[in-house]
């Protein structure tokens, strides 16, 4: 006899193969996450339920239980689904330090629009002292900074990378702070809009020291 809708089944007892057992844990993981997504954003972290949790994606309190051992380790999984991202949008590598500030700019603001809900959640609970949205956030600055210092590494010495690094970030950040308190729960298609774009370039022009490529001499120093 099936087991009642909701109700999770041990993968043991399921009877099937390994590959599809795996599937079929990852499809219900992000099912959960899915509507943990949708209700975090409508009523807020702390206002949010496992059992809201469940009802949404059609589960009982023990499945949920079993993918998630509680609600912190659920929002833990979404940051680490979608807050890692974009460290793999900076891999491509353009020719100048100036071409490369340009185009770290489009992926920093890119993924600011995609991970718009996610991000105001963390916000919401770093501003209420959680310490697990502190580490993520934390985490997630730090692995921004280190993938761009290593980027800058390859045209300059480490200081000067680490500088630059930390002038760029600091400058997008403000600029998409100023948006999201403009532009409300429209700010991924501000960021995306091409104006906004010219924009947080032309005063990264202005604000960072980026020279033009052919005044510096071998290993990045300015040539005499």
């Amino acid at each position: 006899m099936p087991a009642p809708a909701g109700t999770h089944v041990s993968p043991a007892a399921s009877g099937l193969p390994g590959a599809m057992r795996a599937r079929g844990r990852e499809a219900t993981r992000d099912r959960i996450l899915a509507a943990a997504m949708e209700l975090f954003s409508q009523r807020g972290f702390d206002s949010t339920t496992v059992r809201n949790i469940a009802e949404r994606c059609g589960l009982t309190d023990p499945a949920v239980y079993y993918h998630f051992r509680s609600k912190r380790e659920i929002l833990d999984a979404l940051w680490e689904r979608n807050g890692t991202a974009p460290e793999r949008s900076l891999d491509a590598p353009p020719e100048g330090t100036s071409d490369l500030v340009m185009f770290l700019v489009d992926a920093i603001l890119d993924a600011a629009a995609d991970q718009d809900t996610l991000s105001r959640l963390l916000v919401r609970q770093v501003l209420n002292e959680d310490r697990t949205a502190i580490a993520l956030r934390n985490q997630a600055m730090a692995a921004w900074r280190r993938k761009t210092v290593l980027r800058f590494r390859e045209r300059m010495d480490e200081d000067e990378a680490g500088h630059l690094a930390d002038g760029l970030i600091m400058l997008t950040l403000g600029a998409m702070l100023n948006a999201q308190i403009d532009h409300g729960s429209d700010f991924p298609r501000a960021v995306r809009s091409p104006e906004f774009r010219a924009w947080v370039k032309n005063m990264t022009r202005v604000a960072l020291p980026l020279e033009p490529e052919e005044s510096r001499g071998p290993g990045g120093t300015c040539a005499q």
